[in-house]
């Protein structure tokens, strides 16, 4: 069922409640920061015309700040929202007796760089980072990945507050400064390069979103399609694993893991994928999902909220493995 590295977890541990989280309604300090982000996506998207990428020096400062911040962040501490990040600001919230900080772009200062979410959990063996870094052009996946944060117990939500085809066009591919899943200059990537850093092991997870017209998908009738971000070596067996404990979570939805049951949209070139390809005790989990998948997370709490438990499942993985190989 998995492989050796993986200690086994039988499917009927994704009920809910298995990993110890209360699954239950969302509170009305969750709804305040969760109405933050989405105003700040909206307000953004209606207007920012042009997407201008950040200097290296302004990457740089972002990075000094934010190093010693997360790294205190991760292990428990009590730290104090850090200073000097030119055009952010900082919303603080203990919800149930767990802290938060959102940072985010001033009202005054809307110019994409991204909405980031952070919960300080008991220390683990490992994180759980969710990243939906095409909400708009990918439909559904920012509401969705939201609401999977607080359904679940993912220590950083990093959600994009720029269109990806608002920055200016980069090469032959059409990749843009505003594309956070294929480009890294911008805070997005190293928010994610900061939380790498901080964490010991952890599993990153990408939502995305794709049309169900797609010739090669539509064969198969695929709802989701899992990918390691590659469909060769242990990444591509992580892939496989991951996408049959989605397979369990996920009733009702055709699931299929990349180079198996799906042969596109393995997230291949995606900047965060190659990146932890070579942190081995990091893993990253790629999710397209159709219209028909999106639609039903957004309306099925029951179907969002276990696949909440199964990507913490994942994660928990994730930290086992890693915890067995030193």
């Amino acid at each position: 069922m998995f492989s050796s590295r993986w200690v086994v977890v039988p499917a009927v541990a994704l009920v809910l409640g298995s990993l110890g989280m209360n699954y239950g309604e969302a509170a009305a300090d969750e709804k305040s920061l969760t109405r933050q982000i989405h105003r700040l996506r909206t307000e953004t998207l209606r207007h920012l015309k042009m997407y201008l990428p950040p200097k290296d020096e302004e990457l740089a400062a972002a990075r000094k700040i934010l190093k010693p911040w997360l790294a205190a962040w991760a292990r428990g501490g009590r730290v104090p929202t850090p200073q000097g990040f030119d055009g952010m600001a900082w919303t603080r919230e203990t919800i149930d007796g767990r802290d938060y900080a959102l940072l985010h772009e001033k009202d005054n200062n809307l110019e994409g760089r991204g909405a980031y979410l952070f919960r300080r959990n008991t220390p683990r063996p490992s994180a759980l980072v969710l990243m939906a870094p095409h909400s708009f052009f990918d439909q559904g996946t920012g509401r969705i990945a939201v609401k999977v944060f607080w359904e679940g117990r993912a220590d950083a939500l990093l959600v994009n507050t720029a269109h990806r085809y608002t920055g200016a066009r980069k090469d032959k591919v059409d990749v843009r400064g505003s594309d956070f899943a294929h480009d890294d200059q911008n805070y997005y990537f190293v928010v994610y390069e900061e939380l790498i850093d901080a964490y010991p092991s952890g599993l990153v997870v990408q939502l995305h979103g794709f049309d169900g017209g797609l010739k090669k998908e539509k064969r198969g009738g695929t709802d989701v399609v899992v990918s390691g971000g590659t469909s060769r070596g242990t990444h591509g067996e992580f892939g496989r694993e991951a996408a049959q404990i989605l397979t369990d979570a996920l009733p009702g939805l055709k699931v299929h893991a990349y180079g198996d049951g799906a042969k596109t949209l393995g997230g291949v070139h995606n900047v965060h994928g190659k990146d932890l390809r070579d942190k081995p005790n990091w893993s990253f989990l790629h999710l397209e999902m159709n219209e028909n998948a999106r639609h039903r997370l957004r309306q099925d709490d029951d179907l969002r909220k276990r696949l909440a438990a199964a990507l913490d499942l994942i994660a928990k993985g994730v930290g086992d493995r890693t915890a067995k190989t030193k």
